[in-house]
């Protein structure tokens, strides 16, 4: 179907200014043209983006010859792709190479490295050991060297056993390469917990912050403290300790008005007004 002789119809398509060849079909083949207009945008694209001048042993002025012709002429397209295959054979075989020389191009090689932070801890407390490498995917282990000291668990975790310090080595691995560092692991001691300075004047059982006396007469006055502590007053004040009972005192006074005797106890200081009175 579809293939005649166009025997009978010579001056009709001689007279319409067709090309007559006998015994050749002139019926369209639609997926023929299609073809030959995918090959004919191909051909041209590569005809306007690479030079005219010999590139890879091909002459591109030799292989387009008058390619504005072609264009409009099928029958001769058809003939020069017959002819011209073997050069457009090149252009997928060269895309091929190129591609496989760019992907075994050889990488440039990263350096492993790491670095490792000291660790403090007190006797009994955890702590997560703290390291940064460039290569996440790297392997590292972690040891340390006097286990008496500190110990390291399976989720990186060092604990302190006892005062001193010791060495803690970590080992990154990735593709052949091996990076070392070394941290010191210090333990100290859990420190007591200092009292709080306390300081406190009494008169019998009653904290007091001031204290009424006439001249010549003496009252007796305790202190509090849980640190070493001192007083002072002024001259008309007579401060005497009560021999064999610690912190007690016996304060008097020589002339009447007001007077302070100040007590000092590790940053704390109590004040205490003395008023002497005339009677």
């Amino acid at each position: 179907m579809g293939e005649f002789s166009s025997v009978g119809r010579v001056p009709a398509l001689q007279a319409e200014g067709h090309r007559f060849e006998p015994y050749n079909s002139h019926q369209r083949n639609l997926k023929i043209e299609a073809v030959t207009i995918v090959a004919v945008f191909f051909l041209q694209t590569f005809a306007v983006t690479l030079p005219s001048e010999n590139y890879c042993f091909v002459n591109f002025d030799n292989l387009f010859p008058k390619f504005d012709n072609l264009c409009y002429n099928v029958g001769e397209m058809k003939e020069f792709l017959k002819k011209s295959w073997r050069y457009l054979i090149f252009i997928p075989i060269l895309a091929v190479i190129l591609v496989a020389v760019i992907l075994n191009l050889p990488k440039e090689k990263t350096t492993l490295e790491l670095t490792v932070a000291d660790i403090t801890l007190k006797v009994g407390e955890k702590g997560k050991i703290s390291y940064e490498s460039n290569i996440k995917e790297a392997d590292f282990s972690f040891s340390i060297e006097d286990k008496d000291i500190a110990v390291i668990d399976d989720k990186e975790l060092v604990t302190g056993l006892a005062v001193g310090q010791t060495k803690l080595v970590v080992v990154a691995e990735y593709e052949n390469q091996l990076a070392t560092k070394n941290a010191v692991v210090t333990i100290v001691d859990e420190p007591e917990a200092q009292e709080k300075p306390m300081l406190t004047i009494k008169s019998g059982f009653n904290e007091i912050s001031e204290l009424d006396l006439v001249v010549g007469e003496k009252v007796l006055i305790s202190v509090e403290a849980n640190y070493d502590f001192e007083y002072n007053s002024s001259p008309e004040i007579v401060v005497e300790e009560v021999t064999g009972v610690a912190k007690h005192y016996l304060v008097s006074a020589t002339m009447a008005g007001e007077y302070k005797i100040i007590f000092t106890c590790q940053e704390l200081v109590k004040v205490l007004d003395v008023i002497v009175k005339i009677k």
